[in-house]
């Protein structure tokens, strides 16, 4: 009889283990042309990296699927396509290999993810390697390549996340004392409630003067309560600390677009690039030369930097349509519209653009 038992045990544990195998196989075998595909590794990177707070790093984390439902649009598309359930048995198994294994993909989904880089809407291969590699708790092994996931990362928010998941985990050998007061802080600032997030943000920079995120916090705070020349101080204050922030800059970046001071803007962005030349930041100084109607300029960066980083970013083939536009090269506008069909044709920017160009073409 207890033979019997542990020989149904066994059986039971390697059923599981291949009902296991199949549910995540998804990740071994999928391709980004897949929907599906897209969706769940897109998903799942959101719900591993953004977060309402901060804590002490130990490693890898498990996923919480609870926090599905703050991804509104993805959400609906789950329940939309009867995939929640599919996908909630993905998180599950996924945080069985994290307890179990110390990573969040096997290798052969790693190296699936690999052998899609060129066609990868975000560095997802390097994202994922990352996410394993914390498994170790070794900091110098995981550094690096988190840095070169930035490189050709095109969704700011993302970008935000990486890096601001980046600066905590180096913040782990910190008093917690820091750790909670950004905690209050970011709470706070959840809720909209900018002054108390503001003296949350304000004492945890006492606490370690010159903390690169107590001062990054403070400059968005700043924002938020329309104290611009004070966010711009606290930027600049948390750059020095911390020459490499992305975010920092960003910021700086944007509240110098939306005053029209393209100058500025373009010394600002230059500087950045000295710092970090990523995808980002090049993007950035093609729209700026754009409005400066230096359009040669902007399509040479383009050319040149953003598609090297990311070739198949929807943003900056709209730009480079929008670009050959102005410069009455009506091929190669509608070649860079396509180019965005091409890799969602769902698009409405590319839809839009397209027809206006056709009208152009109508008048000529």
């Amino acid at each position: 009889m207890e033979n019997f038992s542990n020989n149904l045990d066994i059986k039971t544990e390697q059923l599981t283990e291949l009902f296991k195998k199949q549910v995540l196989s998804i990740f071994s075998k999928g391709k980004y042309e897949s929907f599906q595909f897209r969706l769940y590794v897109d998903l799942l990177v959101k719900l591993y990296f953004f977060n309402d707070s901060v804590k002490i790093n130990s490693g890898i984390d498990t996923i919480n699927i609870k926090n599905v439902y703050k991804f509104k649009e993805d959400y609906e598309k789950l329940k939309d396509m009867d995939w929640l359930t599919d996908f909630e048995m993905v998180v599950k198994y996924i945080n069985y290999n994290i307890i179990q294994n110390r990573f969040i993909l096997n290798e052969e989904a790693i190296s699936n993810l690999q052998a899609q880089v060129n066609t990868q809407p975000q560095p997802f291969f390097e994202i994922f390697s990352v996410i394993n590699l914390l498994g170790n708790k070794d900091k110098s092994l995981f550094i690096q390549p988190l840095y070169k996931s930035y490189l050709g990362c095109t969704d700011e928010k993302l970008l935000e996340a990486l890096e601001t998941y980046f600066l905590f985990f180096s913040l782990s050998e910190t008093q917690p004392k820091i750790i909670s007061l950004l905690n209050e802080g970011l709470s706070y600032e959840n809720v909209q409630s900018f002054e108390k997030a503001k003296t949350c943000f304000e004492k945890a920079d006492r606490y370690v003067s010159n903390n690169p995120l107590a001062l990054y916090y403070l400059g968005k705070t700043c924002i938020e309560l329309n104290q611009t020349d004070a966010a711009i101080q606290y930027f600049e204050k948390a750059e020095k600390a911390y020459p490499k922030f992305i975010m920092t800059r960003k910021y700086i970046l944007n509240i110098y677009i939306e005053n029209k001071e393209f100058d500025k803007a373009l010394t600002c962005v230059n500087l950045a690039i000295e710092n970090n030349p990523i995808w980002y930041y090049y993007f950035k100084k093609a729209e700026i030369l754009y409005n400066q109607n230096k359009w040669q300029e902007a399509k040479k960066i383009i050319l040149d930097n953003c598609i090297a980083y990311n070739p198949v970013s929807i943003d900056e083939y709209l730009l480079l349509g929008d670009i050959c536009l102005e410069l009455k090269d009506y091929n190669g506008a509608d070649q860079n519209y396509n180019k965005v069909g091409s890799i969602d044709p769902q698009n409405k920017a590319y839809q839009e653009k397209l027809k206006n160009l056709r009208e152009i073409r109508n008048t000529q």
